[in-house]
């Protein structure tokens, strides 16, 4: 497992950004392996994609509640199973990789339900505003 960790120069250069991105990043909750005194010793390129790529959904959704790293991974990996289908043994595999954090896999069941919850309601919540909408345009069309 550890051999996918990277540093956090590998991951300013994978992403195209710097060294002082990455900090402010890990200090939004990207997760990283700690080294001595809590400093980020390694970061799991596939992780920080998933964090990264939750995280842009997010600020698109101009979501603006309070939301953990492990919920935006799972959010994010949520979506994307969503197009190309879940596969439970590996998702058995992605949840296990992520107790190396410490999150325990209470934690992490929690986040995987809670945002599954919250894709549902947004779900809705997007199905409700599209019929709406609708409704309005056929309303205004016949005035």
């Amino acid at each position: 497992m550890k051999d996918f960790f990277v540093s956090q120069q590998e991951i300013a250069e994978h992403f195209g950004v710097n060294r002082t991105t990455i900090r402010a990043w890990t200090k939004a909750g990207l997760p990283y392996l700690e080294a001595d005194r809590g400093k980020p010793a390694g970061y799991h390129i596939g992780h920080v994609l998933w964090w990264f790529t939750g995280r842009e959904h997010f600020k698109a959704m101009e979501h603006s509640g309070n939301v953990t790293a492990l919920e935006t991974i799972m959010f994010s990996r949520q979506a994307s199973n969503e197009r190309v289908g879940e596969d439970a043994d590996m998702e058995s595999k992605f949840d296990k990789g992520l107790e190396v954090y410490g999150f325990s896999p209470e934690e992490i069941s929690a986040a995987r339900h809670a945002m599954a919850g919250f894709r549902r309601g947004w779900d809705n919540a997007l199905c409700v505003r599209r019929k709406s909408l609708k409704e309005f345009r056929e309303h205004s069309t016949e005035d």
